[in-house]
């Protein structure tokens, strides 16, 4: 009997794997948790990045300004929470970085309809970052 593992692209804002039916056993990773810096800073993207995704980016960071939530504790929050996953994987670039991941102090995630109505708006080609250009 093997043991399978599955890395899939899971956040906030993409949740396409969330109601995949996968093998019991099987483990279940979720990456791109921070949609490539998109969902924890506002300035993130490079400056000749499509007026669209900047668009997307500047609507997801007031909508949790409006409710007064921190960006990287809410991503993290959110699929730490999510039962579509055993474990998570995310990226940092110095270590006051992950220390300060580590550090969090995790949201109650009891409703995320604030992005619902952006969801639903967010075309799927943004969902993958090898599509911005």
């Amino acid at each position: 009997m093997f043991i399978l593992a599955f890395q899939f692209p899971f956040n906030v804002l993409d949740r396409r794997f969330e109601r995949v039916s996968m093998p019991k056993s099987s483990k279940r990773y979720a990456r791109s948790i921070f949609l490539q810096g998109l969902l924890t800073t506002q300035n993130g993207l490079r400056l000749d990045a499509p007026v669209e995704l900047l668009n997307l980016q500047k609507e997801y960071h007031d909508r949790l300004a409006k409710h007064h939530v921190k960006a990287v504790g809410f991503a993290v929050s959110f699929v730490a929470n999510n039962d579509a996953l055993d474990y998570f994987l995310f990226g940092v670039d110095t270590e006051k970085q992950l220390q300060d991941i580590l550090d969090l102090e995790p949201y109650e995630l009891n409703d995320i309809s604030i992005l619902d109505a952006l969801m639903e708006k967010t075309a799927e080609k943004w969902l993958d970052s090898r599509k911005w250009n």
